[in-house]
């Protein structure tokens, strides 16, 4: 689940002294489902391998070297939630993430919360294109392997596509067109 955080005030948030930032917490309803956070650092609003891991209880410390959020500066932020393999068809896992902003000269910030919910449903496919520049007599690459980023070509070069379709759902998927 893709989240934004802007900081709309004139002051930083979440800048880390005394050890507290932006303390914040993300809660399952079913102790079984795994729940991440992570800084969605390329703003492509997947976990990929450039994303940051936030581990612990507060933010602050993974934003900006611990500087925290400026000024009008955005953070994109990723829920991920994973199902256990055995959870059942029409499941519900509500997900709440929680910012607890610190107070300051004594005035109290609203806490902001968000809740996610996932359902567990019968089949899910995932569609993924990737391409490579190709020659265009016999279709084999002229540089590299299949990639998802962006491929361009000139007049007269040919691109070669492949779409994988991958059932991630919990039950057998039928009529895919």
């Amino acid at each position: 689940y893709k989240h934004t955080l802007t900081n709309n005030s004139n002051l930083v948030e979440g800048k880390v002294t005394n050890n507290v930032g932006l303390p914040f917490t993300l809660t399952s309803s079913n102790a079984d489902w795994a729940t991440s956070l992570y800084i969605d650092n390329n703003n492509d609003g997947l976990v990929d391998q450039g994303d940051t891991l936030v581990t612990g209880t507060d933010l602050g410390t993974f934003v900006n070297s611990g500087n925290g959020i400026g000024k009008g500066v955005v953070v994109n932020l990723i829920v991920k939630v994973q199902a256990p393999v055995n959870a059942t068809i029409g499941t519900q896992n509500p997900v709440v993430l929680q910012f607890t902003p610190v107070d300051y000269n004594s005035i109290v910030h609203p806490i902001l919360k968000n809740t996610d919910l996932t359902t567990v449903t019968a089949g899910q496919i995932r569609l993924v294109k990737d391409q490579y520049l190709a020659n265009c007599a016999n279709g084999t690459a002229i540089s590299g392997t299949y990639t998802q980023a962006t491929v361009s070509a000139k007049p007269g070069e040919c691109v070669r596509y492949r779409i994988t379709a991958t059932n991630e759902g919990n039950a057998t998927v039928t009529d895919v067109v």
